[in-house]
C-alpha cells in the first residue's frame, strides 16, 4: 500500500488536533483558530473540508467509533470460542479508551449539539457488527436462563457493561485504567450468560 495522499494526511492532522482540542472541557470559544495552527491548515480549509465546527466534531466522532469497532472485530475474530470472543470484545474497547481518553471525552461530554448524528452512527456500526454473534452464540449456546434472551439482547448486555464503566470513569476523572476492570467484568458476563467462567 502506498503512501497517503496529501489530502488524507491533511485530514488525519486535522481529526488529531480536533480531537485533542475539542477534550478539553469548556473552551470553544477559538477552537477552529487553535485546530488550524495544530493541523498546519487555514480556517477556510477546515470550513470548505467539515462545513462547521459541528461538522468537524461529528467526524472526529466517527472516525474514533470506526476505529473502535474495527478494532472489536480484529479482536473478537482473533479469539476461539464465545468465552474467549465476549473476553476478547470487553478487553478491546476498554483497552481502546485506555488509548484514547480524548475520544472518550469529546463522546460523552463534549458532543453538544452533534449528539445527534454522532449516536445514529454509533448505531449504525453497533447494530451492523452485532449481527456477528448468531454464530458465536450457536456454536456456545447462553445458559438456559439468559438463552430465553434474543443474541442481540446479550450482546447489547455485553455493552452496558463495558459503556456503564466508560461513563463512570469519565464523569469521576479517574486515572485507573479501565483495562484493569477487564476481568471482573469478563466474569461477571460469562457466569451470567453462560452460567461458568471457564
Amino acid at each position: 500500500m502506498g503512501r497517503p495522499s496529501e489530502a488524507a494526511q491533511r485530514r488525519g492532522r486535522v481529526l488529531t488536533a480536533a480531537l485533542r482540542v475539542f477534550s478539553r472541557a469548556g473552551k470553544h470559544k477559538n477552537d477552529i483558530e487553535e485546530i488550524a495552527r495544530r493541523a498546519r491548515v487555514g480556517k477556510a480549509t477546515l470550513y470548505r473540508d467539515f462545513g462547521s465546527r459541528n461538522g468537524l466534531l461529528v467526524e472526529v466522532a466517527k472516525a474514533g467509533i470506526e476505529d473502535l469497532m474495527g478494532r472489536m472485530v480484529t479482536a473478537v475474530s482473533d479469539a476461539g470460542h464465545a468465552h474467549e470472543q465476549c473476553g476478547a470484545a470487553i478487553r478491546e474497547a476498554l483497552a481502546f479508551f485506555d488509548d484514547n481518553p480524548e475520544l472518550a471525552r469529546v463522546l460523552l461530554l463534549e458532543a453538544g449539539e452533534s449528539r445527534q448524528p454522532i449516536v445514529a452512527h454509533y448505531l449504525a456500526s453497533y447494530t451492523e457488527s452485532r449481527r456477528a454473534v448468531d454464530p458465536v452464540f450457536a456454536a456456545h449456546p447462553p445458559s438456559e436462563v439468559m438463552g430465553r434472551h434474543s443474541n442481540e439482547a446479550l450482546v447489547d448486555v455485553l455493552s452496558y457493561l463495558i459503556t456503564g464503566r466508560l461513563v463512570f470513569w469519565v464523569l469521576t476523572g479517574q486515572k485507573a485504567r479501565l483495562t484493569d476492570d477487564a476481568e471482573l467484568l469478563i466474569r461477571a458476563y460469562l457466569a451470567g450468560v453462560f452460567g461458568t467462567l471457564e
